[in-house]
Formats: C-alpha cells, structure tokens, sequence
C-alpha cells in the first residue's frame, strides 16, 4: 500500500493529478458529481425553507404554493419518472456502445463512455432523482408535521423540466454522434492532440543531447502494461531539485516487460549528494510514478493508438459483413491529414528544459513509422480493390509535396509500390489498370525530383469518402 505521507510535495501532486485525470475522463465522474451537487443545494434549500424567511406570499406566482399532500404527490412523480427515463438513458447508451464495438471496433468504446452529453443526461436524471428524495424526507419535519419547503420543490419542477429537455438532446445526440464520419471526426481530433504533445512545434526542437557518458543509474520497470503517458509535471520538479538529467528510453504505445529498462539518469557534475546516498528508494519510486504505465491504451500522448483506431475502422468498413469502402476512405482522409500534420512539427525527440538547462529527454515515434502505422495497417484489405488503392495513392501523390522528411517520403513511395504492386498482382482490366500505372509513375516522378520542387499540389485521381 502507497504510503502519501512519506513522499515528497512534488509526487503527491503528481498522484493527485493522474487522479484526477482518471475520474475526470471516467463514465461516473461527471455523474457522481452531479449527485452530490443536487445532495448538497437540496438540503441547503431546505434549511432556507425551514426559517420562514421565503415570503411565499409575495412570491406565489413563482414557488410552490400547495399544502404537503399535493408537494409529497408531485416530489413522488419526479423522481419515479427521473429514474424510470434513467434506466432508458443507460439502455440506450448499452446499445449504442454495442453498435459501436462490433462497426467500428471494442477500442472506441472509451470515445462514447467519456462523452460528456451523455454523462451530462445520466447526471442530470440521476440528481433530479436523489434530489427528489431528500425532499421527500424533509416533508413534515416540524412539530406540527405540516413544513413544505416550497422553494426546494419549485426548483425540484425547474429539475424536472431541465431532465427532460436534457433527454431530448441526448436523443438527437446519439443519432449524430453515431455515424461514422462524426466517429472518424472525433478520434482525428484525438490524433491531431496526441501529434502535439508528441513533437515539439516547427522551430521549437531543441538540438540539446543527452551527456556522453555512461549513465549513472538505470530504472526499471516495477510492472507490466503499456506505456500511457509521462507526467511532465512531476518530473520536471524532482529532476531540478536532485540536479538530474533523464533520458526516457520507451515510446508511448510500447508495451513495457516487467523489469525493462525504462529511464536513464545522468547527474550533474557538482552535485551536492554523496555518491552512496544520492538516489534513494523515494526519489527512485517517484521517479518511476511519473511514468504511467496500464493495462490500456490512451491517445492522450499516443500517435500509434489514435492512429490504429482510425485504421480499424477502415478495416472493418472493408469487412464482407459491413463492405462499407467510402467510409473506409473518410477514415484514410483523417490519417493522411494526421501524416501531413505530423511533417509540420519538429523532430522526433523533445528536451524539456527549465531556465535553460535540459532535464529530460523524450524520445517520440520516428515519423517514417508513423507511415507505417497509417498505411500499412490497411493495406492487406485495401490493395486488391481498385477503389481503394487508387485513394490511397492519390492520398501519397497529394502528400509527397508537403513532406520535407526525407525518410517519411521515402516510406511514402515504398507503401505507393507495394499498393500498386498488390493490386496489379489481381490481372485487372487495362481500364482499371491505366490509372493505377499513371499515378504510380507519377510517385516515382515526385520521390525523385521532390528535392527541386516543393509547391505542385498533384491532382486527386481518388475519390473523396463522404
């Protein structure tokens, strides 16, 4: 068990921190606190309403005005109908989630669980409900066994106006939000934040290295799982204070043996701790907290996962069972537009530094793999369609003046062959031939004079996904 008080201010702000990162993008989180919200303003109005001081003759026109038995009768129908219309809330959210798992794949079932209309529906209903209750049980507290908190009980009715107007646009939330363009749209959002916090801005990678030596401790894993993310946030303070320098030696994605190796640490020349006590069991373990490593995967720092989400849908769009290719073409559009963002950032490793002094060096996915994981993925399903492939080439013919990589253009002309390859492999006719050849030629054109040309935008021979 983790003892808090022993560790230092910096990992139990860190702790806090990846805490609340998992309540917040958690099914319940928003709707427990809702719940508590409606707990804490039912009995706060309730205790205005037992003063008396609500002039509730001036104000009939507004607040509920009849005696017990009618507010006991109309608190009663509220919360029966809130939870009732809760239950087919969570129903409705169970079949769209299946829906999504089986069309479009078991990994976007966090997309949906974490969508905020929906926790705002099921929180909204679920408040109303509790709030109801507490109502219910202060009815008739006083001596004379007649006390009616009529303010508590109007805003009870502007609760039960507000469910319902909350479960309306849920209804018409969940059509939408759906359809597989608004999905593709939403997981390349994701991609485009994970692009971010992996490469550092145009301009802003830092030629700093790690020192030239051996370095003075390696930290294992003390378990197994995927690499989720880093908390800069903790590190950063600890490596500062302990005048360290760290090199994370995994990408995000990888998952991680127990035992591997997992940091590098180099230290300052001039430190001010002994040799023999400089790298204790606590600064050990909070060095090692900071990376967060789990059973799942998140996009939050992950191009490869954001990436194999959308790939995955492509796949299963091509699947006898659904044989849906212009989604599967939508799908492309988002990961050619993710390759393209991805060669408008900065190198691959980014220092972070404090008052100009480097302190940790990431190292994030070469960006030649990341047209691997865009294109090769799909490839085994895609090439043989005529469709398909000709997309996607047009896709690299589109992209290969925009890459300044020369090894994300390389990779680019190498998937561009094994397409065309692939499919011309199938004997098509000279009709679907034709354009195949055209536009491959026209790849091995730019990959060759890239270098003295960097504006022609190409033509699209594809066609778009809707």
């Amino acid at each position: 068990m983790t003892n808090w008080l022993s560790d230092s201010t910096e990992a139990i702000v860190g702790r806090i921190r990846r805490l609340w990162f998992r309540v917040r993008d958690s099914f319940w989180g928003f709707p427990l606190a809702l719940v508590l919200l409606a707990i804490v303003v039912a009995y706060l109005l309730v205790g205005i309403d037992s003063t008396g001081l609500v002039p509730t003759e001036w104000l009939s026109f507004w607040l509920w005005a009849d005696g017990i038995d009618e507010a006991r009768a109309v608190s009663t129908s509220i919360a029966a109908a809130a939870i009732s219309t809760a239950g087919v809330t969570f129903s409705i959210t169970m079949v769209v989630l299946t829906l999504a798992a089986s069309q479009l794949g078991p990994r976007l079932l966090r997309n949906f669980t974490s969508d905020r209309k929906v926790q705002f529906t099921l929180g909204t209903l679920l408040a109303t409900f509790v709030y109801s209750l507490i109502l219910l049980r202060a009815m008739g507290t006083n001596d004379d066994g007649n006390f009616v908190p009529h303010l508590a009980v109007s805003i009870n009715m502007g609760l039960a106006l507000l469910a319902i107007g909350t479960f309306i646009l849920f209804i018409a939330h969940v059509v939408t939000d759906i359809q597989a363009p608004r999905v593709i749209e939403r997981v390349g959002l994701e991609l485009d934040e994970a692009i971010r916090t992996t490469y550092p801005a145009e301009g802003r990678a830092s030629d700093d290295a790690p020192p030239q030596r051996d370095p003075d401790a390696v930290l294992a894993s003390r378990s197994s799982g995927f690499f989720q993310q880093f908390d800069h946030g903790s590190l950063l303070p600890l490596c500062s204070k302990h005048q360290l320098q760290l090199r994370v030696l995994r990408t995000t994605g990888e998952y991680i043996l127990h035992g591997a190796p997992l940091l590098e640490i180099w230290r300052e020349e001039g430190a001010e701790t002994d040799d023999d006590e400089w790298l204790s069991d606590e600064l050990e373990k909070n060095l090692l907290a900071a990376v967060i490593i789990s059973s799942q995967r998140l996009p939050v720092q992950d191009v490869t996962f954001a990436m194999n989400q959308l790939a995955e849908i492509a796949i299963r769009a091509l699947s006898p069972g659904i044989n849906d290719p212009f989604t599967a073409m939508n799908a492309l559009n988002r990961l050619a537009d993710g390759l393209n963002y991805i060669s408008r950032r900065g190198e691959e490793q980014l220092v972070v530094c404090e008052d100009d002094e480097p302190r940790l060096f990431i190292q994030g996915l070469p960006k030649a793999d990341t047209v691997g994981t865009a294109f090769n993925t799909v490839r085994e399903y895609a090439a043989s369609s005529h469709l398909l492939t000709r997309h996607v080439l047009s896709l690299i013919d589109r992209l290969l003046p925009r890459v300044d990589n020369e090894p994300m253009r390389d990779r680019l002309g190498e998937e561009a062959r094994l397409y065309a390859d692939i499919y011309l492999a199938t004997s098509p006719v000279d009709s679907d031939k034709q354009p195949i050849e055209r536009l491959i030629n026209r790849i091995a054109d730019r990959c060759e004079s890239i270098g003295e040309s960097n504006t022609d935008e190409g033509s699209d021979y594809g066609t778009a996904g809707d």
